[in-house]
């Protein structure tokens, strides 16, 4: 079977030629770079046949899932067609012939196609591309690339490479040689057709390249439909089907023509331009417009915004004079930005043929005048009034959820999340092909292709989604947070500092994730109102700078204090700061003192019925091992005799000498002035531990008061923090849980200490719990479930339900509970 290329060699009555100048540069950039996406290339293709005013375009991918290297990618238009200047100039390459004025009286839209490279794109799909087309001479002529003739190019030099530009000698024998090769029927095109159609183009893709195979039929099929405008003559044929723009799949939820708008935008436009405004013969008349102002108003269900505005755009106002568009390039004809919400799914087609005597030379302006600010005014309650039309159907549909049980009833509404998230999507379509896609978001992971499709669907059911929230680390420098739309899950960074500022307590993570969910949606309302994502990204960075700042200021969890440790071991200011707030993390009073001849901090031990305790802070920061020299123990001890203070706690990143252990100068010094030689990350540890294992501010003082050099200091704390739990928070959760198994059970039958007691020892860890731990566990409880669980005598008695209860003592279980709200946002209910 031959190609269309042999085909056209094979048939040709004349041969000419055309020059294709490239660099080896440029080789470089076609082949790897420009375009990387397949897709692209039939989106080119597709451009090329708009730019052509063709008004149907037919697209074959054979195969798809299968395609063969001898196989063919077919586009077809019935566009101009290209005579034999105009196909030698197709081949240049870094300039455009569609935008020569010539060209451009002839054809009715404005030209997408600029630089003249968008031909390039094929080769990320096939080598060979071969052009026939039909220009208005009568004569098929056709061109053939093969890109493989640019590999001997190494050179940085412009080469010239030969194109042959032939001219076919019987259009008809040789169309009836594509239609044996079933080339045409693969485009629902005829011979005949082709005979009897003035113009026409097609560019067949040959000898496939395997990346040919992402070609996924879905995949190219939405892509073409997103591509499509509303208000276009312009129709795609894909594989033999006719594709509808995805603007249409949503349903209209207004319409209404300019002499339907209400009596009182009526009254408001009479007020405001002193005109007559009135309703005849159904259209809105005035003394400037006596011929009388018609068209047609539709509000949609999903946005108009995205892809196709790459070709015309199908949201905003479209105002025509005697039938033709006077303001192709400004939705809002020069008014203010509107409500985005609204305004990006409307349009509104405005038929004014009493401007013809204001329209200027350009026929695309229209001259100051009273006319022109009347218009203005009258746009402004055309959009008032779809404006209402479309807010009086998002509460008609959102009170219906008032009748629903509590289980299923949304409270938030989906203006909120789910319409400008799928507004977002539409808005953003594309973006993921050719372009480094990750830069445009912030916290948004938006999905593509098929499963986005799916997505947007079911952000337009009106149905509420179900959300859930993970809690991953990520890195520190990454973003608080991630929303991966399509997956419906909001991802918490827990190594961002605000977040491990206020993730220790189970009862604040409710509110980060209310936060987190604000956060992200934020993005989204910035992007809907048309701001740049430049811009976006420049706010959001701020914002995220002042959290972290905000976390910095009052840290007061143990995971912040303890990262903020580990953190500033380079920094000498910033780690004597952390050293005083991990002293009172701790359970010490303490204060930043530093300068000249002064301890970094100074803590004190407030304990009764003993003495108070005091102890010096001192802290040596490095990239490395600081010098011996660096330490001063001298000055060390100097600054605690100061003071009077009762021990020295010294920390840095490491010590000089450890191999030597008591050997080392670093250890006797230390005992030799009784300085307490922790590292950074020894006190981290502390810091970390301080709940769990009931660490105090009087178990530092025991080590920094007797253990000095950093070998013993190594050995006490790793003593210290080998020794059981004694986490009183695990007990607790058990003594719940066990009230919960026997709530409803044995009715008649008392629950006593010493019943519990007995159910506790079965669970892992609690092997060991002694009755006076069980009953003294419960006595804290009762006090802190605000009579919730009473004890009388040996009884113990519940007042509330367990999850009320749970929620009540939720500063001793520290654990995810039960909201009093059944709402359905948070996927099973932030359990």
């Amino acid at each position: 079977m031959k190609t269309v290329a042999q085909l056209l060699e094979d048939n040709s009555a004349s041969v000419s030629s055309a020059a294709v100048t490239l660099s080896h540069s440029l080789v470089t950039l076609l082949s790897s770079q420009l375009y990387r996406s397949p897709i692209k290339a039939i989106e080119e293709l597709v451009v090329n046949s708009y730019d052509a005013d063709a008004t149907e375009c037919r697209v074959h991918i054979p195969g798809l899932s299968k395609i063969k290297s001898n196989n063919s990618v077919i586009v077809f238009d019935n566009g101009i067609g290209m005579d034999q200047d105009q196909l030698v100039d197709l081949w240049a390459i870094g300039r455009s012939g569609k935008r020569d004025d010539a060209r451009e009286k002839r054809l009715s839209r404005t030209q997408i196609g600029k630089f003249g490279i968008g031909k390039l794109a094929s080769y990320a799909v096939a080598h060979k591309l071969t052009y026939l087309t039909k220009g208005r001479d009568g004569r098929i002529r056709g061109a053939t690339v093969d890109f493989r003739s640019f590999a001997a190019i190494t050179s940085d030099e412009a080469v010239d490479v030969e194109l042959p530009i032939y001219a076919i000698s019987d259009a008809g024998e040789f169309l009836r040689l594509l239609a044996q090769q079933e080339l045409l029927s693969a485009i629902e095109v005829s011979v005949d057709q082709l005979l009897s159609t003035e113009t026409w183009t097609m560019a067949f893709l040959e000898d496939l390249k395997d990346d040919a195979q992402a070609l996924k039929s879905g995949r190219v099929r939405w892509v073409l439909s997103t591509a499509m405008p509303l208000v276009s003559d312009f129709k795609i044929q894909f594989n033999k089907e006719w594709l509808e723009s995805s603007k249409l799949k949503g349903s209209k939820i207004a319409e209404f023509t300019p002499a339907e708008i209400s009596e009182r935008r009526l009254e408001n436009l009479n007020a405001s331009t002193s005109d007559s405004w009135r309703i005849e013969n159904d259209k809105l008349v005035s003394d400037l417009f006596p011929t009388g102002i018609d068209g047609n108003v539709r509000v949609f269900e999903r946005s108009l915004r995205g892809k196709s505005e790459d070709l015309e755009r199908s949201h905003g106002f479209f105002l025509k004079v005697n039938g033709r568009l006077i303001n192709e390039h400004d939705p809002l004809f020069g008014l203010e930005p509107l409500s985005h919400a609204t305004f990006n799914r409307m349009n509104a087609e405005i038929c004014i043929d009493d401007l013809d005597p204001y329209l200027l030379s350009s026929r695309e302006e229209i001259e100051d005048s009273a006319a022109k600010k009347s218009v203005l005014v009258l746009l402004q309650q055309i959009f008032a009034e779809a404006r209402t039309r479309k807010e009086s159907h998002d509460k008609e549909k959102f009170d219906k959820e008032k009748t629903k049980r509590e289980p299923v009833r949304s409270y938030i509404e989906p203006r909120l999340v789910e319409r400008p998230v799928a507004d977002f999507l539409i808005a953003s379509q594309g973006l993921d092909e050719g372009s480094e896609a990750d830069d445009e978001w912030f916290y948004i992971k938006p999905g593509t292709g098929e499963q986005l499709e799916d997505t947007l669907n079911d952000l337009y059911s009106g149905k509420q989604r179900e959300y859930s929230y993970q809690y991953e680390a990520a890195g520190s420098s990454n973003r608080v947070v991630q929303f991966d739309i399509t997956g419906k899950t909001f991802y918490l960074n827990t190594d961002h500092e605000y977040i491990a500022a206020n993730y220790d307590e189970a009862s604040s993570r409710s509110l980060l994730e209310d936060f987190a969910t604000s956060e992200a949606l934020l993005e989204v309302y910035l992007r809907e109102s048309d701001i740049t994502p430049h811009v976006v990204g420049e706010v959001l960075e701020r914002r995220d700078a002042l959290f972290r700042g905000l976390a910095r200021d009052h840290a007061g969890s143990l995971v912040s204090v303890a990262r903020e440790l580990n953190d500033s071991v380079a920094d000498q200011y910033d780690l004597e700061v952390a050293l005083v707030r991990a002293a009172r993390a701790l359970g010490f009073v303490a204060k930043h003192i530093a300068g000249a001849g002064e301890p970094d901090g100074l803590a004190r031990l407030s304990a009764y019925p003993t003495s108070d305790a005091i102890i010096t802070l001192e802290a040596k920061s490095s990239t490395g091992t600081p010098s011996l020299s660096a330490i001063d123990f001298a000055g060390l001890d100097s600054h605690r005799e100061a003071y009077e203070a009762h021990g020295c706690l010294l920390i840095a990143p490491s010590y000089p000498g450890a191999s030597l252990g008591d050997e080392s100068e670093v250890a006797k010094r230390a005992k030799s002035k009784g300085i307490s030689c922790w590292t950074v990350d020894q006190l981290a540890q502390f810091v970390l531990a301080a709940e769990a294992r009931h660490i105090t501010a009087d178990d530092i003082v025991k080590i920094v008061t007797t253990k000095f050099a950093p070998a013993d200091v190594s050995s006490a704390i790793r003593d210290f923090l080998s020794r059981p739990l004694g986490d009183k928070t695990k007990l607790y959760r058990a003594i719940v849980y066990e009230l919960e198994k026997i709530q409803g059970r044995l009715k008649a039958t008392r629950r006593t200490f010493d019943t519990l007691a007995a159910r506790l020892i079965d669970h892992e860890g609690l092997e060991t719990v002694e009755f006076e731990d069980v009953k003294n566990a419960v006595i804290d409880m009762a006090g802190a479930s605000k009579g919730a669980l009473q004890i009388s005598q040996n009884n113990i008695i519940i007042l509330t339900s367990i999850d009320e209860l749970r929620r009540r003592l939720n500063g001793l279980l520290n654990d995810r509970v039960k909201s009093r709200s059944l709402g359905l946002f948070r996927k099973d209910n932030g359990e």
